[in-house]
């Protein structure tokens, strides 16, 4: 930690920050490149900042990659990107957080006075000099700010964040639904990545607030894949500087009503690590609210586990191995990517498991979606690597079966009016142990 005088005599030389801590984000023109947004603060490290040293990033919007920075605000260097290094130049880096600047792209040679950050950029090895010239925005305390999802990304929030992800996502496509509700496709030009938004609902409120979570939702896939994108400056791994494979992501409307809205996000996603991120992950959000479903009110679905984490209630679990042993509910596209005697091998929890063709519809796994024109389906979801092609939707059973197969006492008074039909044609769900995956 700084000390505070210290800090007031960082103060006094750069006007930047108010604290160790705090965070100022700019935001303006650089000649000939256009629009960038930066955001800098007093060097984490104590050496570095005693000397007048920042640190920070910026971004160029229509790119949205984050560009690492570190240097005194005279000569703020911007390191070359590691795949554009020589073999010989990546082996002698051995702090990758500090050894890339030993390679600079450019420096933003410049003062702040009353708020500006001012001066000129100036690429390493000759080159045009281009001036610039950013205003304050915003100052924020990430670790006071940092927001539990991009549901709490904001101006005030997050101001980098927001500014990066906000207004450039664009409607792509036909209008799918009827003449009173209907959903939209948006893309994010940068990443690829497509999203649903509400176009049409007889309710304006519950279209903008389920408007809002989409948008978040959106932005989460976004963020990572421009996130992976920026590894290009600190890690250098295969799938560095790429979207991640997010830009192959699969994210389809299964259902969509007055009341409910039902998406699944599934692929195989990579940007480091021992495996990949294989996933199909289902949602569904009540649009009169704007937020993520509450089964519960539908019938008693969820209960509070140990330590607070939800699990399916007994009810939910005996209904699933209902349904997993009918032939009648069992997902057509299902298929035996395991024998079960390789299942058993991976099940930890014997008779809690419900096994069919290999895979079972794992309570700690089960997760709840919609189908249309009006069937719930129970899916596997969240399983690690090696059972990922047990991922995605094993059965389903219309709602009025769900009627019949659940006592009256465990459906919840709002089930009438949350599972309505809906307003999509009828569409086979794609398993996700379907689709290509990488191992």
């Amino acid at each position: 930690m700084l000390k505070p005088a210290l800090i007031a005599l960082l103060l006094a030389a750069t006007s930047v920050v108010a604290h160790a801590a705090e965070r100022t984000v700019y935001r303006g023109i650089l000649e000939g490149a256009g629009e960038i947004v930066m955001e800098l603060q007093v060097a984490s490290d104590p050496q570095a900042a005693a000397a007048g040293e920042w640190e920070g990033r910026y971004f160029y919007p229509k790119r949205g990659v984050d560009i690492p920075l570190a240097g005194p605000p005279g000569a703020l260097v911007e390191p070359r990107p590691l795949n554009a290094l020589s073999d010989t130049e990546r082996q002698a880096i051995g702090d990758w957080t500090k050894g890339a600047f030993e390679h600079p792209a450019a420096r933003f040679e410049g003062h702040v006075v009353d708020g500006e950050y001012a001066g000129r950029w100036m690429p390493t090895g000759g080159g045009r000099a281009r001036a610039f010239r950013l205003h304050e925005v915003a100052r924020y305390d990430p670790e006071a700010a940092s927001p539990r999802a991009h549901s709490d990304v904001s101006i005030n929030s997050t101001p980098y964040l927001f500014l990066k992800l906000h207004g450039h996502a664009q409607p792509v496509g036909e209008a799918i639904g009827d003449a009173t509700v209907a959903y939209r496709m948006w893309v994010d030009p940068r990443t690829v990545v497509p999203f649903p938004r509400l176009e049409r609902h007889p309710d304006a409120r519950a279209l903008a607030a389920t408007n809002r979570l989409l948008e978040r939702m959106h932005w989460r896939l976004s963020d990572q894949a421009l996130g992976c994108a920026g590894t290009a400056y600190t890690e250098s791994h295969p799938a560095a500087g790429s979207l991640g494979a997010i830009d192959d992501e699969s994210v389809q409307v299964e259902f969509l009503s007055a009341a409910l809205m039902s998406i699944r996000e599934s692929g195989s996603t990579y940007c480091g690590g021992a495996h990949p991120n294989n996933h199909s992950d289902p949602y569904v959000i009540d649009i009169a609210r704007g937020e993520f479903l509450d089964w519960n009110r539908a019938f008693d679905a969820f209960v509070e586990g140990e330590y607070g984490i939800v699990q399916p209630s007994s009810m939910l679990t005996d209904l699933a191995r209902h349904v997993a042993a009918d032939d009648r509910y069992v997902h057509p596209g299902l298929k035996p990517w395991l024998h079960a005697e390789e299942a058993d091998a991976f099940d930890t929890h014997g008779d809690d498991a419900i096994e069919y063709a290999g895979c079972g519809l794992w309570p700690e796994y089960l997760g709840l979606s919609l189908e249309s024109p009006d069937r719930l389906v129970f899916n596997v979801t969240g399983v690690g690597h090696a059972l990922g092609v047990c991922l995605g939707p094993h059965a389903s059973l219309p709602f009025t079966a769900l009627e019949e197969l659940v006592e009256p006492p465990h459906i919840g008074s709002d089930a009438k009016g949350l599972l309505l039909p809906s307003v999509l044609p009828h569409a086979s769900l794609e398993r996700a142990g379907a689709r290509g995956q990488r191992w």
